[in-house]
């Protein structure tokens, strides 16, 4: 037997025996309906890919690649996650040109200890089940709020998104990848009369005049940490939160509060995680969370974390890191902070601001990639499908980490 029946055969045997039936209908669909092409996602989006290449060889194989299809493509454009990434950017020599002079682009080498072994990790789809419409309406309910539900100005085919306004609450659905769902109390929302025109932020003698109704909302006691942790988990429960009590961190302030539950997938901590805010007056203003179930695919191979270092500076291999690897890191950062380092210029306050530099003058920082830590990453496909998938944090010696995606080509791909 050949190479390339060999690797459909090891692909076979990891694969998880308990994945679906499909019917005759459905297999034929599927070959037969046109690949759509993903348009490119602007930065703070996911990593995205394709979920056109699933092959359909046997009912076990529906969950498998073959050896001409990827299961998952990537797209041009993406970066960590949905704005929650301390990663570094990778730049290319086009975006160096146009970056401030003390805004250096980095190389990354892979340190001495670091491994060369490749390994194995688990595939998971997230699925999205019901209408999108009816989800929001569902969701509003639990804040006895009811609207029309419309699309989001930014929607777009691959990605599309929806919002249901009343005149207390704003609420939207991000109907792709993990199906990120939110709530927003109006309770402090100011009109706009409320704000500094362009003309007072210049101007600081100019006086403001303000109209009545922009008196921010007093102040009151925050309750006990149990209390809020009970309030957030009774309604991101109704929400469709499957995690527990105990998973749910309340961290509060004098002027609010908030809470953050990740959640696990077969024992292992995910970027899916939901959110929970107070405002000022103890009374909950923000809620955020992810409406998608996570449906496991199989095993797959993955590459070295030596191999996984040179995917830093394509800039598409990025995914979503539990929350618990990004506190961890900024903790340690802080500890490691040399003391004589000056963030502020003792004059004006503020760090200083260098002309842009001449093409070629820009100079490239050398990191040292120490170490890899495996962890789950959250990511998202050309078409808007979410998946959650092996990877690694690349520590470098300064240390901050980038979250890599470690599947090995063939199974994943590029952007075409």
């Amino acid at each position: 037997m050949n190479n390339e029946f060999d690797a459909a055969e090891k692909r076979l045997r990891r694969a998880d025996v308990n994945a679906p039936e499909l019917s005759a209908d459905v297999l034929e669909k599927a070959i037969k309906s046109p690949r759509k092409s993903g348009p490119s996602m602007s930065a703070l989006r996911f990593i995205v890919m394709s979920v056109a290449g699933l092959a359909a060889v046997s009912i076990l194989a529906t969950s498998l690649p073959s050896e001409e299809q990827p299961l998952i493509t990537l797209a041009s454009d993406n970066s960590a996650s949905q704005g929650v990434s301390e990663s570094s950017m990778a730049t290319d020599s086009s975006t160096a040109d146009s970056l401030p002079a003390w805004f250096n682009p980095f190389v990354y080498i892979p340190g001495q200890s670091l491994s060369d072994e490749t390994g194995d990790g688990v595939v998971y789809e997230l699925v999205i089940e019901g209408n999108p419409s009816q989800r929001l309406r569902e969701f509003a309910e639990i804040f006895g709020q009811e609207g029309s539900v419309e699309l989001e100005q930014w929607s777009t085919e691959y990605f599309p998104s929806y919002k249901l306004e009343t005149d207390e609450a704003y609420f939207s659905l991000y109907w792709h990848g993990s199906a990120i769902i939110n709530y927003s109390s109006k309770r402090n929302w100011l009109s706009e009369d409320c704000y500094l025109t362009d003309e007072e932020l210049v101007d600081p003698e100019k006086e403001a005049v303000r109209g009545s109704g922009c008196e921010p909302l007093p102040t009151v006691p925050m309750p006990t940490a149990d209390v809020l942790a009970q309030e957030a988990y009774e309604t991101i429960s109704k929400a469709g939160f499957d995690g527990n009590l105990s998973d749910i961190v309340v961290e509060r302030y004098e002027w609010g509060a908030s809470a953050f539950a990740s959640t696990s997938v077969d024992g292992v901590e995910t970027a899916i995680e939901w959110y929970v805010s107070w405002d000022q007056t103890a009374q909950l203003s923000n809620i955020s969370g992810h409406l998608a179930k996570p449906q496991r695919i199989g095993e797959f191979d993955t590459i070295s974390p030596v191999d996984a270092v040179s995917r830093i500076a394509d800039g598409y291999w990025f995914g979503a890191a539990p929350r618990s690897f990004y506190e961890y890191t900024l903790a340690e950062s802080a500890l490691e902070a040399p003391e004589d380092v000056e963030f502020l210029d003792e004059e004006m306050g503020t760090l200083p601001i260098e002309p842009f530099p001449e093409p070629g003058e820009t100079e490239s920082i050398e990191l040292i990639i120490e170490d890899a830590t495996e962890a789950t990453l959250l990511i998202q496909d050309s078409e808007g499908k979410g998946w959650l998938v092996p990877g690694y944090l690349l520590r470098t010696d300064q240390g901050w980490f980038e979250p890599v995606v470690s599947l090995q080509t063939g199974v994943i791909e590029p952007p075409k």
